[in-house]
């Protein structure tokens, strides 16, 4: 289903919504409460903010669904042997990718910036404003004396999808300053050493 997904591009936020700047805005507590927030995105506009939604997560799903018997490229690759996916099945794909991801990518990114303040007095953490989180895949800056570096969070799981990291190393190869990734699990949630320590060494060359 994610194959399909990609192909036909069922996620862009040219058809769906910039679900990560409406969690920033709203702040829902819980998947079902940013599905509404969606909802009500859609069908009229925010007082509080310009994000627009261009379905439901229902429509979004029945987007998906619609798209195994009409994307060619998916067609031709799989051929006429392939799964047909129930519309329930395309709901929760998208309520998993727009509801539940969301809520735990938003958290992650807040552990993550709370972080570096803790080892560094005089870092300076700063969201990314929605420009940089839309064309550069920058979450949030971190300042430390002369040095700026943008940080993107993100789980294991996105880097086994060759296209999207595709997509973010161009984005993030015409930002203006280094862009490097904070990794954590999926399974318990902490932070990959090796991604925590890349960032670490660069404060510290800076700080001492």
């Amino acid at each position: 289903m994610n194959d399909l997904n990609e192909m036909a591009g069922t996620n862009r936020r040219s058809k769906t919504v910039p679900v990560m700047a409406l969690v920033s805005m709203h702040r829902p507590l819980n998947a079902s409460e940013l599905e509404r927030l969606i909802e009500e995105h859609y069908q009229r506009d925010c007082l509080d903010c310009t994000i627009r939604s261009y379905g439901t997560v229902r429509i979004f799903g029945r987007n998906l669904y619609e798209a195994q018997f009409t994307c060619i490229p998916y067609i031709e690759k799989y051929g006429h042997y392939r799964k047909i996916f129930h519309e329930q099945d395309c709901y929760d794909f998208m309520y998993r990718l727009f509801c539940k991801s969301p809520i735990r990518g938003f958290l992650q990114e807040q552990k993550s910036m709370e972080f570096w303040g803790q080892h560094f007095k005089a870092v300076v953490v700063t969201p990314a404003t929605q420009e940089e989180d839309f064309e550069y895949g920058v979450d949030y800056r971190i300042q430390l004396k002369d040095l700026t570096i943008g940080i993107q969070v993100k789980s294991r799981r996105f880097f086994k999808n060759r296209y999207s990291v595709q997509i973010n190393t161009e984005k993030q190869s015409r930002y203006h300053y280094p862009v490097l990734y904070h990794v954590y699990s999926e399974k318990d949630f902490t932070f990959d050493n090796d991604s925590t320590q890349a960032i670490m060494d660069i404060l510290r060359s800076v700080a001492s």
